[in-house]
């Protein structure tokens, strides 16, 4: 094809001509007065500007021809690769570009950069205030009043099937097993988690999910889950084989989803304590860049839920157990076939309960929202024997009692809420017995191990031990024990084994029965060093360890 030179208007201001059926794309050049019609490169065009909304950078989308004519394929790219230096990195994605017609291509691509449509995408899931103090919900595309925006992996947030099928599901195959509506209620909690931060205190819930292989603990990941994706979406269910800062970096910019990492025992971590407070703390740590900045640290607002044959071995600092719940030996599935057709529906029928969820939550003000909550405190409280820390534990475990309040009045699902709140009272109390015996084997077996600090309490005066450094006696008979330990020494041998309240495991042997103590107090008077004073008495079996171990 060749212009006259003589009519300029001829020559168009876009001088290229994408050429889809013949798969080129040709230009026009200038040889004497005409132009020529000449072939430049494979067909390629730039079909979409790609803005992020929560990273100041801008990419493209390229549409083009292989080599294979009858394939065409779309990749994205940063704008600094329409270069002539960095020109390789096109040619390596396939695009038609060579030593020889580089400049051209890369002049054609950036014209036409220019009037090409723009696609605004996310990356952040859950909730943002940012839009002039309303919310919006970031799923695989933006729910409520903002710029419309599509998730940067929004095919694997896209929902699929029905809400009935899946509501169905739940109702035919959940309810009755009360463990296994719990964790699609925890799974729910995860919208809440961000909207009550400031009247909760938690950033972030974690709870784990403890017992042998075939008790459905994987079953439960994925239905609570498959509320808001995929039930194995890569972004949202991970495994504990992981590196701990893979993990962590994992939860960034989650703000309403949960999150599942599953199999604990294939972690390489000997002591979760650090992993349970980062979880909690809701962010990550700055790190340093090569250019001597800073990392963004991550951030997050979510629920994530764990599972593993054991519980996760920590510290015995008393502030972990607020900040982790662990659901020990439950059965989440009624049986084998139950736990196939749970698995059946929920990959074929996934992410529209929490749009229904979100769209319901979007309408409805914070100070609604903190008066529900409020009055799921006060239900739990009176299931819940008070202590010093049982308000905290509460304001965790409401969390989860009001989504599930939330979860049966917008999708129908009727939950039995009664039972969960028994069932988390249960664990509340469960995990505060665990940590007194815990605490007991260590003062029996530091009474063994430290016996010239204790004296003889059946001889106290003739104890050929006797040292008015004692700081505590020690009785057996048979198989009965006593031990007394002075007010002032307790604490310091509990900190020695990262015990950190002794408020909590007094008030603990106190409901066992195994402290001897004054009715209004924790103490009772015993004889040391001569002296009557008041010490911590426990009393207890020799056999009590070897039952629990047994148990």
């Amino acid at each position: 094809m060749n212009l006259n030179a003589n009519n300029p208007a001829n020559l168009p201001y876009f001088p290229y001509d994408p050429d889809i059926e013949n798969g080129m794309i040709y230009h026009f050049v200038k040889k004497k007065n005409d132009y020529f019609h000449v072939p430049m490169c494979r067909y390629v065009v730039v079909s979409k500007k790609l803005v992020n909304l929560h990273e100041d950078n801008e990419l493209l989308e390229l549409t083009m021809h292989t080599n294979d004519p009858n394939r065409i394929k779309k990749i994205v790219i940063g704008r600094g690769d329409l270069t002539v230096k960095r020109y390789d990195v096109l040619a390596d994605r396939g695009v038609d570009i060579t030593d020889k017609n580089c400049r051209d291509v890369l002049a054609y691509l950036l014209m036409m950069e220019k009037d090409s449509p723009v696609e605004y995408r996310h990356e952040k899931l859950g909730w943002d205030s940012e839009n002039e103090g309303h919310y919006i919900f970031y799923h695989h595309k933006l729910l409520g009043e903002g710029v419309p925006s599509n998730h940067t992996d929004a095919n694997a947030l896209a929902p699929a099937g029905t809400l009935s099928a899946w509501v169905n599901m739940v109702k035919e195959e959940v309810l009755g097993q009360t463990a296994m509506e719990l964790i699609l209620a925890a799974g729910f909690s995860a919208m809440f988690v961000p909207r009550l931060q400031a009247v909760s205190g938690h950033k972030a819930l974690f709870i784990h999910m403890v017992g042998n292989s075939s008790v459905g603990k994987t079953t439960a990941e994925m239905l609570a889950l498959s509320a808001f994706a995929h039930p194995e979406c890569e972004r949202l269910f991970k495994h504990w084989i992981n590196t701990k800062n893979a993990l962590i970096g994992s939860l960034d910019r989650n703000f309403g989803f949960p999150m599942v990492i599953d199999e604990s025992e294939e972690s390489n971590l000997s002591d979760f304590s650090d992993t349970i407070y980062t979880i909690s703390q809701g962010r990550g740590k700055e790190r340093a860049k090569p250019d001597r900045g800073v990392r963004r640290a991550g951030r997050w607002n979510c629920t994530l839920i764990s599972s593993g044959e054991s519980k996760l071995p920590r510290n015995n600092n008393v502030g972990l157990s607020l900040r982790l719940i662990e659901i020990c030996d439950a059965t989440f599935t009624r049986s084998a076939e139950s736990s196939d057709k749970i698995k059946r529906v929920i990959h074929e029928n996934y992410g529209h309960p929490s749009l229904e969820m979100a769209e319901y939550l979007l309408a409805l003000p914070d100070d609604a929202l903190f008066e529900d909550y409020d009055a799921c405190k006060q239900q739990l409280l009176e299931k819940i024997p008070s202590n010093h820390y049982a308000a905290r534990a509460v304001n965790a475990l409401a969390i989860i009692i009001l989504a599930a309040h939330y979860a049966n009045h917008i999708l129908d699902l009727g939950l039995n809420i009664e039972a969960i709140e028994q069932m988390l009272a249960k664990l509340d109390s469960q995990q505060k017995r665990d940590i007194g015996m815990e605490v007991l084997e260590m003062l029996y077996q530091y009474t063994v191990t430290h016996n010239n600090q204790f004296q003889d309490a059946q001889n106290n005066s003739n104890n050929p031990m006797f040292s008015t450094n004692a700081i505590g006696t020690y009785k057996s008979i048979g198989d009965d024990v006593e031990i007394a330990v002075l007010k002032s020494e307790l604490p310091k041998i509990l900190s020695q084994a990262n015990f950190s309240s002794t408020e909590v495991i007094l008030s603990s042997w106190k409901k066992s029965g195994i402290l001897d103590c004054e009715q209004d107090r924790y103490t009772r008077t015993r004889k040391i060093n001569n002296l009557r004073v008041p010490m911590y008495v426990v009393k207890f079996k020799q056999t009590l360890f070897m039952s629990e171990k047994s148990a």
